[in-house]
């Protein structure tokens, strides 16, 4: 390890965040894709003063060919002699991404003494992180190659052609903003500006339509199917382009997004909450409940600020129709106004690859092909949510029931300790029947294990 990166300093506000410190070589990575050329500049820099080189490096900051060696690093050069003599910079940047733990806040600490403001070091790190990751892992209607393996269509509303994709298979990530056309039991907390805007979609992006200058969205996937805008007036505006500064904050509960009316307005910096998007993640099931309600709120800027200084609004990317037999009047009114794809589903298929995975698996697990486990029990909760999701009751209770028949043959036959599946289960009285068959077993062969956190 060079010396240089191990001068001891720590920042307390960053030993408070271990999870960004998983994410240490990535944000390298991304200050080279981005070459973040004031950055590098001051490192490079302070490593010449550090050492008296031989090879006799010039001693001023703006004669330090940066861009051509981020070039080098990144890509290599056919330049022997360039190659010969900066390849201590190219090893400086190599070990900044391997350096070891015990290391990386000191590291991080002299990082954020090169940017200035410790903000700026949040902003760039989690942009290059987490965000990004986060913008991969959303659907794209912008890149084609991605949607070629959904079905496409093209139906035409007021004399235009609208593109329709339909999802047909799992998995899939959306992230979506519902609207309400008015305030119920069922959606709550619409502001009255989103209630004219469903009927009236030009609203979304005049200026002089003052909302909120922030937006609540939300991630959907196959396992977390509920959202805003699913009623018979509402509408689902998806989002596939998520520029740098627009994603302000995260909770992974209802965050309580102010609908105030305010000036346009943009908050460039982002909250070290959003370190936890990655951890949200619905198809990690540990209930069997499929009452438990899963819910996030990601705010984000409504406003984008242009390089004139002027502000104009996001506008969306798509809409979704969760209609599995039409389109809602709101769904095509806006995607004919914004010139959008409508990102529909087919109930049908999807469901029956959940029921078809469901049935293999309970399959295996009565052959004794497969041993029935924790991880084995969250695929199966995972599968019966995409079925509660996409298909009728009467094929979900169907499976409900095989399942709990396999559930009762196992608990009057197993050694295993079994308590995790009970745990956030343990109000449905199918499953206290069968933790009753477990206790009988324990007790007849004089085995225990512990029942703690299942409140009995």
């Amino acid at each position: 390890m060079n010396a240089y990166l191990e001068n001891p300093n720590c920042f307390s506000y960053l030993s408070e965040l271990p999870p960004a410190l998983d994410l240490f070589p990535e944000f390298i990575d991304s200050l080279v894709q981005r070459k973040d050329i004031p950055f590098f500049r001051k490192l490079l820099f302070d490593y010449v003063k550090e050492y008296n080189h031989t090879e006799n490096f010039l001693s001023t900051k703006m004669s330090i060919p940066v861009d051509k060696i981020i070039d080098l690093y990144r890509f290599g050069s056919t330049d022997s002699d360039f190659v010969q003599k900066y390849s201590p910079f190219i090893e400086l940047l190599n070990q900044l991404k391997e350096v070891e733990e015990s290391k990386k806040v000191d590291v991080l600490e002299q990082i954020i003494d090169y940017m200035g403001d410790k903000q700026e070091f949040f902003n760039k790190f989690y942009e290059g992180t987490v965000i990004n990751n986060f913008r991969k892992n959303i659907l794209n209607v912008h890149d084609e190659k991605s949607l070629e393996q959904f079905p496409h269509s093209k139906i035409m509303y007021n004399n235009k052609e609208i593109d329709v994709i339909t999802i047909d298979d799992y998995p899939f990530t959306l992230l979506v903003s519902g609207l309400e056309s008015k305030r119920d039991s069922e959606h709550f907390g619409t502001s009255s500006i989103s209630q004219q805007i469903v009927s009236n979609p030009s609203l979304w992006m005049d200026m002089n339509a003052v909302g909120s200058d922030k937006i609540s969205m939300s991630r959907i996937n196959e396992a977390y199917f509920t959202s805003w805008g699913s009623s018979k007036n509402g509408v689902i505006c998806g989002f596939s382009d998520i520029r740098k500064n627009q994603i302000v904050s995260y909770a992974s509960s209802d965050a309580a997004t102010s609908m105030e009316a305010k000036e346009a307005s943009v908050s460039r910096d982002l909250d070290k909450s959003v370190v936890d998007l990655p951890k949200f993640d619905q198809r990690n099931c540990p209930c069997f409940s499929l009452d438990v309600s899963l819910y996030e709120e990601i705010r984000a800027n409504r406003y984008l600020e242009n390089e004139d200084g002027s502000f104009s609004k996001y506008p969306p990317d798509y809409i979704v129709e969760k209609n599995s037999d039409g389109f809602k009047q709101a769904t095509l009114e806006w995607a004919h106004m914004y010139g959008n794809k409508i990102i529909r589903f087919d109930y049908e298929k999807i469901a029956f690859k959940a029921q078809k995975e469901f049935l293999e698996c309970l399959s295996q697990l009565n052959e004794g092909s497969l041993q029935f486990s924790f991880h084995v029990q969250q695929r199966i909760n995972y599968l019966f949510h995409i079925i509660h999701n996409f298909s009728s009751n009467d094929d979900l209770m169907k499976m409900k029931n095989q399942y709990f028949i396999f559930l009762k043959n196992y608990a009057l036959t197993t050694n295993e300790d079994i308590t995790y599946v009970f745990h956030g289960n343990m109000e449905d009285f199918r499953f206290q029947e069968i933790y009753q068959i477990w206790q009988e077993r324990l007790q007849n062969k004089d085995l225990t294990h512990s029942t703690e956190g299942l409140g009995i």
